[in-house]
């Protein structure tokens, strides 16, 4: 997302409000400065969760990349996770080492 963002100065938010707040809605974030200078940067709640959906994404993902470069290095092994052994694990009678 190469847009130009919605900004609003810190007066304008409090003279303005409303305002700001309707370009917040329509944008999904808005800007604030003070001084010409970005100090803070506010979201709508479904802006806030796409952010955070994505992270937790990009984390699982960092997760598994790791997990295979520690298999592939020779860190760690794949282990068997045929249907006993799924079944062994769920009942608590056996963890793979």
């Amino acid at each position: 997302m190469n847009r130009v963002p919605a900004m609003a100065s810190i007066s304008e938010l409090k003279n303005h409000h409303l305002q700001v707040v309707k370009r917040l809605e329509e944008s999904g974030e808005v800007i604030i400065s003070q001084h010409s200078r970005p100090i803070a940067v506010m979201v709508t709640p479904e802006r806030w969760n796409a952010i955070v959906d994505r992270l937790e994404d990009q984390e699982a993902l960092i997760q598994g990349l790791h997990a295979l470069l520690q298999i592939e290095t020779g860190e760690e092994s794949l282990i068997d996770l045929g249907p006993s052994t799924l079944d062994e694990m769920a009942t608590g009678h056996a963890i793979p080492a």
